[in-house]
Formats: C-alpha cells, structure tokens, sequence
C-alpha cells in the first residue's frame, strides 16, 4: 500500500531538501556545525494493539566543535504537520516525554569527527493514536510524531546552540506483511571495494596536487525495497560530493582533499529513505 510521502518522512528543521541533481550545496553537505543527520525508527510502521517497541536512532555530528551534548524528546499523535500545524507536541493531550536533558556520551575519542548515533530513544504507539479516526484512516495510517532536540553546550562560555528535528511513525491495522520497513544500506563502496577499504588505502597528491576523483556508489539490500523511490543523502567532513542527494544506487563522485586530515579520521555518513518514512544509514570514517 502506497502512502503519501508527506504522511511518513522525517523532517530535519530548519532545512526542508528534497529533491535530486546537481545542486551545489556545499554547507547542506559538508559536515561541521552542529547537526542531526537521521532519525531511524527501527520500526517505521507498526499496529498499535501489538504493542511492539520502536526504538529511533538519532545520528548527530558537532564536527567543528565537538561540544557537550543534551538532548530532549516528547511523542504524541501528529497535530497535522503535513497541513502546516507546528512539529510539537505542547498542549497535546496525548504528550509523552521521552527524554528530558539527558547526555549523549563522547562521540568521538579517536577519529575526533564527533560525528555518530546519539542514545536512542524508545517508546510504545498507543492505541489512541487512532481515537476519532476512520477504518479506512487506520488501514491507510495515521502518524505518530516524535520530536527531538539537540543542545550543545560551549564549556568555556556556557554558550549553547540547539536543534529539532521530527520523526513520524505510522500505526495502520494493515497486515504485518504489508507494512513498511526500512530499506537497509548493505554498503558503501568506491569502485569495486568498501569506502572504508578504499580510504584505508587511498594516496593524497598533497598541497598543489590534483584531487584524486573516485565514484561511490550504495548498496542496498533488494529484499528491503518495496517498488518505491529511495532516496540517498551524502554528508562528507572533506573534498566534495557532485551530488548531495542520489536515487537507490545510482553514482555519485567524490574529490578528495589534496591532503589528508592529520588530526582526525575523514567521515561519510550516507542516509537512505524511502517514501513512506523507512530509513537506513551507514557511518564510515578511516
């Protein structure tokens, strides 16, 4: 059962990109300042009445700065975000808070790109998600919306920054066999072996140099896709990516540095989604 796109996709605020090309968006692209990535349900559609867990993975990055992080999180059935309501959840009745300026530990002692899955969160879709909704609306799906913000917290100034973002999940009385799951990133290769091999590996033409271009490509797990569009997004620490955004495994090219980081590990984060709020990503950073 085909659902509407806008019904089911997570939305990461302020920035509202969809869509594939050519785009030149370097700062959508280049991981630095403080960002939310991907929220993954583990779970993207569920029925209520089997009270199955749904666990979300955020996947967050502090590049630049590498701050201590917070997080806060509330759940309740979506106000209507697809027809202009704010992703909120104050005044719901139905308001569950998940999380309320919980820590999410170091992402990085190592490769130091602070870049990672912060602390999932888990929660119950309650049954009254479907109070004054139709058969034929709980067949179709209703969205439950979880909401997440980040903050992070300047240790010298005090200073912080934050960010939301939203999830939703969709509760449907369809048939457990019908429902939506994730499509699922079974790799991410440069040529004919992994990226992270292919990093391992790769020689930088140092200061001056010509960057060395290599095409990367997704592999996902066929038996996830459901004849649906998925959608591929590239976030890179280093060199440039000639297209932000892909279709399923079509490639993409990316330029590297003339010289590599001596201070920290180079890091993609690939995130794929399909029409109906399914998500996978894969981290990559040598």
């Amino acid at each position: 059962m085909l659902r509407s796109f806008m019904a089911s996709m997570a939305l990461l605020l302020p920035l509202w990109l969809w869509g594939c090309g050519d785009d030149n968006l370097p700062d959508y692209v280049q991981l630095g300042d403080l960002r939310i990535l991907a929220m993954k349900a583990n779970l993207p559609e569920v029925n209520p009445a089997e009270a199955l867990t749904v666990t979300v993975t955020p996947v967050v990055s502090d590049l630049k700065k590498g701050r201590a992080l917070t997080y806060s999180a509330e759940a309740c059935a979506d106000p209507g975000v697809g027809l202009g309501a704010s992703p909120s959840c104050t005044g719901r009745p139905d308001r569950v808070v998940l999380a309320t300026n919980a820590s999410v530990p170091s992402l990085d002692t190592v490769k130091k790109t602070f870049t990672g899955t912060a602390p999932a969160l888990s929660f119950l879709v309650p049954a009254t998600v479907f109070l004054g909704r139709s058969a034929a609306d709980q067949l179709a799906g209703v969205a439950y919306l979880v909401v997440y913000t980040l903050t992070a917290t300047d240790a010298t100034t005090g200073a912080t920054e934050a960010l939301t973002a939203f999830k939703r999940v969709i509760a449907s009385t369809t048939s457990a066999g019908n429902r939506n799951v994730n499509p699922a990133v079974n790799q991410v290769k440069a040529g004919d072996v992994t990226l992270l091999a292919y990093l391992g590996t790769l020689q930088f033409p140092g200061s001056g140099g010509t960057p060395v271009k290599s095409t990367l490509t997704v592999e996902l797990d066929s038996a996830t896709l459901q004849n649906e569009t998925v959608t591929v997004t590239w976030f890179i620490t280093d060199g440039s990516v000639k297209r932000f955004r892909t279709l399923g495994s079509d490639p993409n090219s990316w330029d590297a540095p003339v010289v590599r980081p001596s201070a920290r590990s180079i890091a993609f984060v690939v995130v794929a989604r399909d029409e109906r709020g399914g998500e996978d990503f894969e981290i990559i950073e040598q």
